[in-house]
């Protein structure tokens, strides 16, 4: 997603995820955290990349506990 820079999970790339997680290397899925976490894709996971990944998950967590609620 962060190759596309449209900010949307597919399909496609649950299923590299879950392949990567389930049958990689320890350095391939600590290769493909460090992607994830690499949010201004500089080649760095400074704490501006971490601030804006714990924002989003943090905002989805919030937003989807609030529509569990509505009636």
């Amino acid at each position: 997603t962060q190759k596309r820079k449209d900010q949307k999970l597919t399909y496609e790339d649950l299923v590299i995820a879950k392949g990567t997680y389930e049958k990689g290397t320890n350095a391939d899925i600590e290769e493909f955290i460090y992607q994830l976490l690499d949010v201004f894709d500089d080649g760095v996971v400074g704490r501006s990349d971490l601030e804006a990944v714990l924002t989003a998950v943090l905002r989805n967590i919030s937003s989807h506990e609030s529509h569990q609620s509505e009636p």
